[in-house]
């Protein structure tokens, strides 16, 4: 077990009891998740700088033998959601990064997935915005808003794919699924496709 094991885990602990609102939540995002994450941050800028980083041939190994498009976007979507854990990470990082991570957020989770899906030339983008984060036992947190990051894959129909929701589907289901989005800005493929995360966050603020 290594240090983001270890940190994944204590995220884990304390963002389970924050769904039940009250104490719980505030402790969680005012307190034990900023520092978390940049404790998390560091130790995964450190991690990498012993790994060699690719996504060359990855998409089109896990998709060689499936017979439809659909089948390729699952099959791609399930190697996403089992291969990365999730850890709050501050900042964004490029595909080949969250790939030898194998830890990272929604908004990590989503760019190695759209990057996946644009090799075998889907195409995709990583969408960020609002969506309506449901609380457990607590009415006043039940449909909090929340800014989070998901992939849309153009054509017909329109997929919408959330590894950290666990959601692949039609983009109308989704919207019933969360209560709504509200999208604020697109990463394109361009935008992460060779540069690390300091191109990644340059290239959204503009």
């Amino acid at each position: 077990m290594n240090a983001l094991d270890v940190l994944s885990r204590v995220d884990g602990f304390f963002f389970v009891r924050s769904t039940s609102g009250g104490k719980p939540y505030y402790l969680y995002y005012r307190i034990v998740l900023p520092v978390l994450s940049r404790v998390s941050t560091w130790s995964a800028h450190f991690f990498l700088q012993k790994k060699h980083l690719s996504i060359d041939g990855v998409a089109e190994g896990l998709t060689g033998s499936a017979k439809s498009d659909e089948d390729k976007i699952r099959i791609l979507f399930n190697y996403v959601e089992t291969w990365v854990k999730r850890l709050p990470l501050r900042g964004w990082f490029s595909p080949e990064e969250v790939n030898a991570l194998r830890y990272g957020d929604c908004k990590h989770m989503s760019v190695l997935l759209s990057a996946l899906l644009n090799h075998i030339g889907k195409e995709s983008k990583v969408v960020v915005g609002f969506v309506k984060w449901k609380r457990i036992s607590a009415e006043k947190f039940e449909y909090l808003p929340r800014l989070h990051a998901w992939v849309k894959v153009k054509g017909t129909p329109c997929f919408i794919c959330d590894p950290l929701l666990h959601y692949v589907g039609s983009e109308e289901q989704y919207e019933t699924m969360v209560g709504g989005t509200k999208e604020l800005y697109y990463l394109e493929n361009d935008d992460f496709a060779s540069g690390g995360s300091r191109k990644i966050r340059g290239r959204l603020l503009v």
